[in-house]
């Protein structure tokens, strides 16, 4: 729904184009982007996908914040 996003993860090889567009509405909503340090493949493994995940819109972090998305990319 619209307004509910908190912050955007996008993963470090995300298409080009993919970023673009996203880094342009995300900015135009002031909604802040992370970028995970992680490859796409990560970023699914991280949030349970047998599947690469380019990015995610987090709408309720709960007890995940972007500091431990950042840890877990660099371990």
């Amino acid at each position: 729904k619209l307004g509910q996003l908190k912050f955007i993860v996008i993963a470090s090889n995300a298409p080009e184009n993919v970023k673009k567009d996203v880094v342009y509405y995300a900015k135009l909503s002031n909604i802040p982007i992370i970028e995970f340090p992680g490859s796409n493949k990560d970023l699914g493994t991280l949030i349970g996908k047998p599947f690469s995940v380019a990015l995610i819109g987090i709408i309720d972090p709960g007890q995940v914040s972007a500091e431990m998305l950042i840890k877990y990319a660099k371990t």
